[in-house]
This record gives structure tokens, sequence and C-alpha cells, in this order.
């Protein structure tokens, strides 16, 4: 087995930490102002924000998630960076399965248009980290900081 090289570079890490303050400020705002952050994003304010931050609490989770490399208990550069390897794999899936979806309910006149911008950004970030866990360690992002 060919062993996998390490992702715990400097352009690595700080896409994380970008990414996860993305998704942590955004979730944290769809659950205090539901309509105002609709309203920033181009989407119609709804009538039922019970359910826009039930979905805020899924975005600050996922963006919390971006953090956990630097938890205590994966202070090790091993132990981050097999968190790093993980969270990559694990968040670009749920960021693929989320662009897919609004991708078909676009197409299916189910949601408005301005959610393109969700669907882009999701498959966007996911393929970003795709092609991440792909890369030689001995680029520039690969390099421990």
């Amino acid at each position: 087995m060919i062993p996998k090289p390490p992702i715990t570079g400097t352009i690595v890490l700080r896409f994380c930490m970008l990414a996860g303050l993305c998704d942590g400020l955004t979730g944290l705002l769809l659950v205090i102002a539901p309509n105002v952050t609709l309203g920033l994003m181009g989407i119609e304010p709804t009538t039922e924000p019970i359910l826009i931050r039930f979905i805020g609490v899924f975005v600050g989770g996922i963006g919390a998630a971006y953090w956990h490399p630097w938890w205590g208990h994966t202070s090790t550069l091993v132990n981050r960076e097999t968190g790093l390897r993980t969270l990559l794999e694990i968040t670009a899936l749920c960021r693929i399965a989320v662009g897919l979806f609004v991708t078909v309910a676009i197409l299916q006149g189910a949601l408005a248009l301005p959610w393109w911008l969700v669907a882009a950004t999701d498959l966007a970030l996911a393929s970003a980290q795709l092609w991440t866990l792909r890369q030689d360690p001995s680029t520039e992002g690969f390099r421990h900081a």
C-alpha cells in the first residue's frame, strides 16, 4: 500500500480555517437572523424561519468541524495529519451532497435561482478538498508551517 502524503501545510491549514470561519459565521447568522441572512444571499425571506435555523445549526456544525485538527487531542503532527485527511474527506462528501441536492432542487423549480450560490460554493470547496487530498506533499501548499 502506498502511504498517503502529509497534508499539514500552511495553505491547507489556512483553507480549513477560512472554510470553518465562513460556514461557522453563516450558520450562526442563519440561526440568529435567518431572513436577514437569506436577504444577504439574495434569497427571498421565509415564513418558516425555524427550518432555516435548523439548516444554520448544520452549517455551523460543518464550520466547527474544520477547526477539529486544532483541538487538544490532535496536537501532534501525526494526529493532525489524520484529522485533516478525515475532515477533508467527510466535509467534501457533505458538500457534494448539498451541492447536488440544491442543484437538482433549482432545476426542478423547488428552490429559487439565487440558491445557486450555495450549490456553487459547496461544489467548488468539495472539488478543492478532493484535489488537495491527491496532491504531492513536496509542493508549497503541503509544507509544514
